[in-house]
């Protein structure tokens, strides 16, 4: 006879199954948020700019000061070089966030047409950024937790993993993001030779393989990625954890290098997996204006047969689709890694400097030298440019500002996260705007 003692005790049993399945798999995964008081969330100093983050690890310092004169003498190097930009860096002609807290203040509206309250910090005068420089953040005084290293629970996870058991013989450097930013254009200018541009260079310093392995978004894990690598599989190539034991550890710099270009690396998630492999994994993040990139990303499934083709009709005032928005999100992919990357390891790189022809030599100087690779001439290539492609199609106009609605904000964040503003298309009334969206039938007008 079923009863109402008989009921709570089955319910009370069921749960404590549950929490007991649930910590099991906690520990096996190393996710601390069952069973041991989660880590708070790093502050980036967007809207706190005052605050420093307590985690359950020593967390390593921001060298504010450093990293800064790093990206002046960049840029000083690059106006030495291109006298012809100083006026555009010029304090007097440098546009700031002024232009942001504009973007803000006339498009960050939510879809019942009310304003939102915009940050306090909107209005922080920031520079122009340089065409390739380090995150700093825009606060000098706040350790922000940026790189703050892995908790010693995340440390004991990565000794367990086989993710820890790394090719001695390959380094892996990375893309973060960069998906119809360029990525495919620096990865030939990496790793190709320049007469013949489909052509492996073995001189590049990198080993031959396919751009996009996203060893750290599959099960297998880093040591499946080296086997697709003939130069990282020779005998001697053992792990490096038995490296260290015989006492014969090879240097950093020794190593043939794998890049690993992967578009889709934006979770928190992925960073752990590539820091546990790594520690001192370089990445170089390209950005272009975020509006621009996500019209592009969007043509590109269009293309391929792999969209829809709502938001290019002049009768539609929807956003473009989420997933051609995402990788248009750089605060929150870049926020996502500076969990456990130290900043001076994520060299930030404008796509629109990579692609003229007069500075692409500059700029992949600066990129080969964060790799610590050979450096190598080049010259520009253009490659999966889509919009040159018949089926490519703008957006209609109420689409262009719905979408431009959305990632204003976002950019704005950026902004504030790497401690410089861009030269980005920020509110509908920017003379750029006219040339990106589909001019409006003339019912239209009457609407």
């Amino acid at each position: 006879m079923i009863t109402k003692r008989r009921i709570i005790k089955f319910i009370v049993l069921l749960a404590v199954a549950i929490y007991t399945l649930v910590f099991a798999f906690s520990q096996i995964n190393g996710h601390p948020s069952v069973g041991k008081k989660r880590h708070p969330r790093p502050n980036f100093g967007i809207r706190d700019p005052g605050s420093a983050v307590k985690t359950g690890a020593s967390v390593k310092a921001f060298d504010y000061q450093r990293l800064k004169a790093l990206n002046d003498e960049m840029l000083r190097r690059f106006l030495e070089e291109f006298p012809e930009m100083n006026n555009a860096y010029s304090p007097n002609t440098a546009k700031s966030s002024s232009l942001a807290a504009e973007c803000s203040s006339r498009t960050n509206t939510n879809r019942r047409g009310h304003t939102r309250s915009a940050s306090p910090s909107d209005a922080t005068s920031l520079p122009l950024a340089p065409p390739v420089f380090y995150p700093l953040g825009h606060n000098p005084n706040s350790n922000s937790g940026w790189g703050r290293g892995m908790t010693e629970r995340e440390e004991v996870s990565c000794k367990q993993s086989e993710v820890a058991w790394t090719n001695s013989c390959c380094r892996t450097v990375y893309f973060l993001g960069g998906g119809k930013c360029g990525s495919t254009s620096l990865a030939i200018l990496l790793k190709h030779n320049m007469s013949s541009m489909g052509q492996f260079d073995p001189s590049s310093g990198f080993a031959d393989g396919g751009k996009e392995p996203c060893w750290a978004l599959t099960s297998g894990g880093e040591r499946e990625l080296y086997n697709k690598f003939p130069q990282c599989k020779s005998p001697r190539c053992t792990s490096r954890r038995d490296e260290v034991n015989s006492g014969e550890t090879r240097s950093h710099q020794e190593r043939t290098v794998v890049l690993d270009g992967c578009p889709r690396y934006t979770k928190p998630m992925s960073a752990r997996k590539i820091m546990c492999s790594d520690p001192d994994a370089k990445f170089v993040m390209l950005v272009r204006d975020p509006l621009l990139r996500a019209i592009s990303d969007h043509n590109d499934h269009l293309i391929r047969g792999s969209g829809k083709t709502r938001a290019m009709s002049n009768k539609d005032r929807q956003t473009l689709p989420l997933r051609s928005l995402t990788l248009s999100d750089y605060r929150t992919i870049l926020g996502n890694f500076l969990q456990l990357v130290p900043p001076q390891n994520v060299l930030i790189v404008q796509s629109e400097f990579l692609m003229e022809e007069k500075f692409v030599q500059h700029i992949m100087t600066q990129v080969q030298n964060h790799y610590n690779v050979p450096n190598r001439d080049v010259h520009h290539v253009k490659s999966n440019a889509n919009s040159e492609d018949p089926k490519y199609t703008l957006p209609s106009k109420k689409s262009f500002e719905a979408t431009l609605s959305t990632l204003c904000p976002k950019s704005l964040n950026f902004f504030h996260l790497v401690g410089y503003s861009f030269d980005w298309i920020l509110h509908p009334d920017d003379h750029r705007a006219q040339s990106h969206y589909q001019p409006p039938d003339e019912e239209d007008y009457n609407l």
